[in-house]
């Protein structure tokens, strides 16, 4: 029972932080400033539906699982960071369907797909860097027990 109880309040304590952080991303990145109304709000949205269709969500997933797994949260912040480096560009044949469109719908488009894609990317790499940390820690209390 003493181990239980030590293995559930390790898992209480690793994974507070982590979802604390989960929603701290989202609440900074659902916060971004976009213009009310007009062509530029319809591109941002277009952007973020392709950003979407296009997810790398399961590569980032992994990538945080196996981090996690190997350097802890720490590992897993640290993927994360190198995650929202960068501005992510939309492929290219979505821009053909584009093109007709004014400059404004294109700048909102681009600007939705990079946050989007940015979101994506986060959450998948701090939920993978908490179940890799959650394994990798309780693989080490299972192995402290005799």
């Amino acid at each position: 029972m003493n181990h239980l109880l030590r293995l559930v309040l390790s898992l209480v304590i690793l994974f507070a932080p982590a979802f604390a952080s989960i929603t701290w991303a989202q609440e900074a990145t659902t916060s971004a400033e976009v213009p009310a109304g007009g062509a530029y709000t319809d591109g941002y949205q277009n952007g973020a539906k392709v950003a979407i269709r296009h997810s790398t969500y399961d590569t980032w997933f992994g990538g945080g699982l196996l981090f996690g797994m190997m350097g802890g949260m720490l590992g897993a912040g640290a993927m994360a960071g190198l995650s929202q480096i960068g501005k992510s560009k939309p492929p290219a044949s979505e821009f053909e369907t584009i093109a007709e469109k004014g400059e404004p719908f294109q700048l909102g488009f681009r600007d939705g797909y990079d946050q989007k894609k940015k979101r994506l990317a986060l959450r998948g790499i701090l939920i993978g860097g908490a179940i890799g940390t959650a394994v990798s820690l309780a693989l080490y209390i299972s192995s402290q027990t005799d």
